[in-house]
């Protein structure tokens, strides 16, 4: 059976040509271009965890060494790497307690008032179902509020009093799939715009290899990085 390449269409020969590492089509390269933002984006994303990986352990030998100094300076790193990994932290950090809902319906009617009330009941209620007690919580809608818009379900996001609450409500929230008022309900935590785009391109990626033929595939973080991998329990 003759084989073409994905990209380019033209004659492959498998002994000496290549898949893309990523999408699985056979080409005359080692990334496909499709691949290829991808490929960029994680590098970038290793690139930050080995600086930062690096930093820690200067802090330790510093700390080791009981050196004290407050115009201390790293001269070997690039300054706006640097920046770039401690603007990228702080971000995390500061979402870190967050937890975004989508797909929660906005009130047809109604006062803007009435509109934070449904929405505080509807998220305790959500919360609940998850096993996730709260106090207090405060909905915020995201995005532009636009009353011409019928149907609109603008994500919401609120802050959870510690990150582990987050995690415990993203890690039970496949419990809203039998609740009929909420099975289209689905929960993530509060990425930074780094985040979201990697995330895009790895769920571009699983989309482009479950059209390929691909099953039993979905993603899963490890220490925050989106990967694709395969299910221990096949989904029939």
């Amino acid at each position: 059976m003759s084989v073409t390449c994905s990209i380019c269409n033209g004659a492959v020969n498998v002994e000496n040509e290549m898949s893309c590492d990523l999408c699985r089509g056979i080409i005359h390269i080692y990334y496909c271009p499709t691949c290829n933002d991808f490929k960029q984006q994680l590098a970038k994303m290793n690139e930050l965890f080995s600086l930062v990986s690096s930093l820690q352990e200067e802090v330790k030998a510093l700390k080791s060494e009981r050196v004290i100094s407050s115009a201390a300076t790293v001269d070997n790193i690039d300054s706006p790497i640097v920046d770039s990994v401690l603007q990228e932290m702080a971000e995390r950090e500061k979402r870190k307690s967050n937890l975004v809902i989508f797909n929660l319906p906005e009130m047809e009617n109604g006062s803007r008032s009435d509109q934070i009330s449904e929405d505080v009941s509807s998220v305790r209620d959500i919360l609940a179902n998850l096993g996730v007690v709260v106090d207090q919580v405060h909905p915020l809608r995201l995005g532009k509020f636009d009353p011409t818009h019928q149907h609109r379900k603008r994500p919401i996001k609120i802050t959870l009093s510690s990150s582990g609450l987050v995690s415990s409500a993203l890690r039970e929230s496949s419990k809203l799939k039998s609740i009929d008022k909420y099975k289209s309900i689905f929960l993530t935590n509060d990425k930074t715009p780094l985040q979201s785009s990697v995330y895009k391109a790895v769920k571009q990626q699983l989309n482009q290899r479950i059209a390929a033929g691909e099953t039993n595939i979905y993603i899963r973080h490890f220490n925050g990085t989106p990967k694709i991998v395969k299910r221990n329990n096949p989904v029939n």
